[in-house]
């Protein structure tokens, strides 16, 4: 739920907000005007203060693990809360006595298994939700340093996260137009 539950919300803010740019839970709409694209009323997060809010690896670190493990450290193999901190951190921070493996924050995450730094995910993010019209993976490769296989990846990893959410979300009963409840899986297939 962590990493998806992030995307998504901002992902809504931005949405239900008519594109109001509320990145990373920073900023607030201006109650008087509709805020739309290029409107100055806007107010969130600018890449100045991303820059300083992710200023090292470690704060993007603790960042992402505030907000993932809000109410525990947990694994993201098993879901296990029997975890306990590695000394050195080698190979991982953290270590699973219920699995009995090593993990960090970016287990069970769009980001696992991604030799990236938290850092650079972080920015990605932002870039993809305060984006008007997407990000390239070219544009990424650019602005990230890193090659354009890897951008490309990564862009599609944080959408597969916003697609999976989403049909989580829609995977209750509909109404088919012939009067039939169906279930999204039925109404798919």
């Amino acid at each position: 739920m962590g990493i998806i539950w992030i995307i998504w919300q901002t992902v809504e803010i931005l949405y239900n907000c008519n594109i109001v740019l509320l990145v990373l839970g920073m900023g607030e709409m201006s109650k008087r005007k509709r805020a739309f694209a290029g409107r100055s009323e806007r107010v969130g997060l600018t890449v100045f203060e991303l820059f300083e809010k992710f200023s090292s690896e470690l704060s993007a670190r603790s960042w992402f693990e505030s907000v993932l493990w809000s109410e525990g450290r947990y694994c993201g193999h098993c879901g296990g809360t029997k975890t306990k901190e590695v000394p050195n951190e080698m190979p991982m921070p953290y270590w699973c006595g219920e699995c009995r493996s090593y993990f960090s924050v970016k287990a069970g995450t769009p980001m696992q298994s991604s030799k990236i730094p938290l850092r650079k995910w972080a920015v990605a993010m932002y870039m993809m939700t305060t984006s008007l019209k997407g990000v390239s993976s070219m544009k990424m490769h650019r602005e990230l340093g890193i090659t354009q296989s890897c951008a490309w990846h990564m862009i599609h990893r944080i959408r597969e996260a916003w697609n999976q959410d989403l049909l989580d979300r829609m995977a209750g009963v509909v109404k088919g137009m012939d009067g039939k409840r169906l279930t999204y899986d039925e109404l798919i297939s």
